[in-house]
C-alpha cells in the first residue's frame, strides 16, 4: 500500500516513496487467443467531444465507398480472470502488470495508445503494435480504475469505449498484515440499479464515492487523520460529506473524458506523515454513446 514521507499529500498518479523497496515483477503465461474478428459484442461509441469523427459508414450507394472505409474497431483485453464474488480483475498495486490492444479487422495505425484511468497513458508506434507486445503498467495507489485503448488510423481516432476494462488495484498484502495502515472500506455508486456499479457514466450524470477507515494502524505512534477527497478539474462536488475517520461526496461532470477522485488520508508517525490513498477513475461518454466492457455483466452496458 502507498506510503509517502513527504510534507504535501501524495500526488494522485506519482510514483510514491515508500516503506520498503519492491522489486517484484510478475510472470506473464502466454496463452492462444482467438480472433476478435468473429465476437459480435465489439461495439464503438462516438468519438468525445472535440475530437474527429470517424468518415460515414460505406454502405450501398455510397459513391465515395472506395475512399472512406469503416473504420476498424479497437479493444482491450487484460489476461486476467475474474475471481468468484467480484466484478472486475483484480491487479497488485506496486506491481507491473500486461495489458493487450486489439484491432478488428487488423489494420495497421499511425498511433495507439492505452489511457490506464489514473491520469497516465502509454503511446505506442504502430512498430510496436505489430510485434505483437503487451503494453505494461503500475498503479500506485489502491483503487478502481478504468483502462481505455484507442487508435489513430488516417486522420481519425477511434475510441474503444464500449471495451473499457475494469481494474481494481488491491494492496500487496494482506490487510491484516498491515499494522500501519488503516484498512478501508469504500463505496462507489453511478446511479445503476439492479447490478453492479462499474466507474463509468454519461455527460451531465453523477456518481458518489465513500472512504471509511474500518479499523485503524495497530503499530504504536501511527495514528490516522480526517481523510480528505480531491478530484480531476472538471468534476464538479455537490454535495460533501466527512468525519474523523470517513468521507462521502457526490460528483458530476458536464464534459466527456477520463477523471480520478483521490481520497487521501493522512497518517502520523514518528518521523512525520505517510499517506494511505484510494483512487476511483470514472470515465464520462457523450451523451447517448454506448460505454461497457467485454467481460462485464449485462448491466454494465450503458
Amino acid at each position: 500500500m502507498s506510503a509517502d514521507r513527504n510534507d504535501s499529500p501524495h500526488p494522485p498518479g506519482q510514483p510514491p516513496k515508500r516503506l520498503d523497496s519492491r522489486k517484484v515483477s510478475i510472470a506473464i503465461l502466454i496463452v492462444a487467443v482467438v480472433a476478435l474478428a468473429s465476437v459480435g459484442y465489439v461495439v464503438l461509441s462516438s468519438p468525445p467531444a472535440g475530437t474527429t469523427p470517424s468518415p460515414p459508414y460505406c454502405g450501398q450507394g455510397n459513391l465515395t465507398c472506395c475512399l472512406c472505409p469503416k473504420p476498424p474497431e479497437v479493444s482491450s483485453w487484460v489476461p486476467f480472470g475474474i475471481e468468484m464474488g467480484q466484478t472486475m480483475q483484480s491487479v497488485v498495486e506496486g506491481l507491473s502488470f500486461p495489458a493487450f490492444v486489439w484491432i478488428s479487422p487488423y489494420s495497421t495505425p499511425s498511433a495507439f495508445a492505452v489511457n490506464w484511468g489514473d491520469g497516465t497513458s502509454t503511446n505506442w508506434t504502430s512498430a510496436q503494435l505489430s510485434e505483437g507486445e503487451p503494453f505494461t503498467h503500475v498503479y500506485h495507489d489502491l483503487g478502481t480504475f478504468v483502462l481505455q485503448s484507442a487508435a489513430t488510423f488516417r486522420n481519425w481516432t477511434v475510441f474503444g469505449n464500449a471495451t473499457l476494462v475494469p481494474l481494481r488495484a488491491q494492496p500487496p498484502v494482506p490487510a491484516s498484515i498491515s499494522q500501519i495502515f488503516p484498512v478501508l472500506s469504500t463505496t462507489f455508486t453511478n446511479g445503476s440499479f439492479g447490478g453492479p456499479n462499474y466507474p463509468w457514466i454519461h455527460v451531465g450524470q453523477s456518481v458518489n464515492v465513500s472512504a471509511e477507515y474500518a479499523s485503524v494502524p495497530t503499530f504504536p505512534g501511527y495514528v490516522p487523520g480526517p481523510p480528505t477527497l480531491i478530484a480531476s478539474p472538471g468534476a464538479e462536488r455537490t454535495a460533501v460529506s466527512n468525519n474523523l475517520t470517513g468521507v462521502s461526496a457526490t460528483y458530476s461532470f458536464s464534459s466527456p473524458g477520463m477523471f480520478q477522485i483521490t481520497m487521501v488520508g493522512p497518517i502520523a508517525e514518528p518521523w512525520g506523515t505517510i499517506y494511505q490513498n484510494y483512487t476511483w477513475s470514472v470515465f464520462v461518454a457523450p451523451a447517448g454513446s454506448p460505454i461497457g466492457c467485454l467481460d462485464c455483466y449485462p448491466s454494465g452496458s450503458l
